[in-house]
């Protein structure tokens, strides 16, 4: 016969999580908690990765709240219990690997609903800045099974010991039972916790019928929110959230059973939540064959890049696999100098240092893409291999390179200069910087040739047998440049009767000059009345 079934957190006198063999040099967690604590060397789960698992600290009556724990899903997102939740001024702290204490603010807190749109008995945190990567501090992952495969998993159950100082232990439970729990169910309706999926673990007292394992346990008051987890490759892979505990009288043995959230129940809620943040709850799958799929990424570039104008670059990323989807997109691109670097994107989370950019994305469903528009704008002119590297949870790192050919644009020549208008004559040769631009002239040095080829920087007018000919310097690239050269001509210089006038080039032109130039020869018949001539260049960058 059940004797009573209530929330955890009423249960305020009971000391907490009760182990059949007790010791703590096995079962405490940490040696000298909470003044400073220290890894304990002893401790039974010793050899698995629980760093994510910390304790809460309020503003208030700290020496008791430092009983409950926590456990990051990300770097950024922790999961309770809702009728336990932390106050959102509150603050959690972790042991790291290397033994600091580390402290993070929580930001904010969220339900997460049932089905009838009232929040469960899980509730999920922000920390209000992420566990950084070098911190030391591991996320835990989540296990992932099919449904029937929880049951008979042996897990991790964690709580804590009082009255007097507070202890962090852990012991056994194993994976018994799947239900629901709360209002409007068979099992919890009147504990005013809301319809929550869980699973159950019963403990049997009488050690004259079943001795059971020494490190056996089960959950009491003020155990809310600690997580009960399966140690999968060397990590603590959370399944529970302890909600709520209950006894039982069956014959001569009592039974104390132990209710937990069944997170893996929510973690499509979850994902969709902490996708926001460009995260996804990582998969923790036992056995030697892990989940795999297949990413494919393009990237998209503009076929002219000038310097000194911003440019889009489109980064596609695609699951290509056919059953697995993807989560945890991690992409890197490596970038040119510049200025201006933005990232965007559905649910992409982007930063950049002087590398270039990293981003992040929760996941792609099998057959989707999600395109990455990276936008910059480059400094300086040249060729640059940029290499794009990507993975998910499901996928190993690759990588794919583009060639990004960014050209020097009048922007990016002018930059330096006292005055960059395009009328300027810096150097009051005559020559203004469009014109020393577009011949090739260096604007802070008076000079009429060009530099290195010796070339008469501006236009000339020749006559020869067959007519006039105009000679005149002109960028090789001169329409990724956006330069037009043209030659016009005109009875006068009134300059209302300047026109283009037909005319070809000779038989030897254009000759390549070798250093990003060439002279143009444009010849044209003898006139029969004298004419003037003048080579027009436009800027349209």
């Amino acid at each position: 016969m059940k004797k009573f079934l209530l929330p955890l957190l009423l249960l305020q006198s009971s000391p907490g999580l009760q182990v059949r063999s007790y010791s703590a040099s096995l079962h405490d967690r940490f040696l000298d908690f909470p003044s400073a604590p220290t890894a304990n060397p002893d401790f039974i789960y010793g050899d698995v990765d629980l760093t994510g698992v910390g304790w809460y600290i309020a503003p208030s009556n700290t020496a008791v709240e430092r009983r409950r724990q926590f456990t990051l899903i990300s770097p950024k997102h922790f999961v309770g219990a809702y009728h336990f939740r932390p106050s959102a001024n509150g603050s959690l702290s972790f042991l790291s690997e290397d033994g600091v204490v580390r402290t993070y603010a929580i930001e904010s807190l969220s339900a997460i609903l049932n089905s009838d749109g009232d929040p469960s008995d899980l509730v999920l945190g922000t920390l209000e800045t992420e566990v950084a990567p070098d911190d030391g501090i591991n996320f835990q992952p989540f296990l992932s099974l099919p449904e029937a495969g929880y049951t008979g998993q042996e897990l991790i159950f964690m709580g804590h010991r009082r009255p007097g100082t507070p202890t962090l232990r852990a012991g056994r439970a194993v994976f018994q039972a799947r239900s629901q729990f709360g209002e409007g169910t068979a099992i919890g309706a009147n504990t005013g916790i809301k319809r929550t999926e869980v699973f159950s673990w019963t403990y049997q007292e009488n050690s004259l019928l079943f001795t059971g394992n020494p490190n056996d346990s089960y959950t009491e008051g003020g155990d809310s929110g600690s997580p009960s987890l399966a140690a999968i490759d060397g990590q603590g892979a959370i399944v529970g959230i302890h909600t709520a505990a209950g006894t039982a009288s069956v014959l001569i043995s009592n039974q104390n059973i132990s209710y937990d959230t069944f997170v893996p129940f929510y973690v499509d809620q979850v994902n969709e939540k902490i996708a926001e943040s460009g995260y996804h709850m990582t998969r923790a799958v036992p056995g030697a064959n892990k989940p795999s799929t297949t990413l494919a990424v393009s990237i998209n570039a503009p076929s002219i890049i000038r310097a000194g104008y911003p440019v889009d670059l489109g980064v596609v990323v695609s699951n290509t696999g056919v059953s697995e989807d993807a989560n945890n997109l991690r992409v890197s691109q490596s970038l040119p100098l510049a200025s201006g670097q933005t990232g965007s994107g559905t649910l992409w989370v982007s930063s950049f240092d002087s590398e270039g950019m990293t981003a992040r994305k929760g996941g792609l469903e099998v057959g989707e893409s999600s395109e990455l528009t990276v936008s910059l704008t480059p400094s300086t002119p040249g060729v640059f291999t940029s290499e794009v590297t990507f993975s998910a949870d499901e996928f190993a790192e690759s990588s794919e390179e583009v060639v990004l050919n960014i050209i020097e644009s009048y922007r990016s020549w002018s930059a330096g200069l006292a005055d960059s208008s395009v009328n300027a004559d810096l150097d009051g040769d005559g020559v203004s910087n469009l014109q020393e631009y577009a011949f090739g002239g260096d604007p802070e040095m008076a000079s009429i040739v060009q530099e290195g080829s010796g070339e008469r920087l501006l236009p000339f007018l020749e006559s020869e047998s067959a007519g006039r000919v105009f000679t005149f310097l002109r960028r090789t690239d001169a329409s990724g440049r956006a330069l037009s050269y043209e030659v016009e001509s005109s009875p006068d210089l009134t300059g209302e009767n300047w026109e283009t006038i037909p005319g070809g080039m000779t038989a030897d032109s254009p000759i390549s000059l070798g250093n990003g130039f060439e002279r143009v020869r444009m010849e044209f018949p003898e006139p029969s009345a004298d004419r003037f001539f003048r080579l027009k260049v436009s800027l349209n960058e």
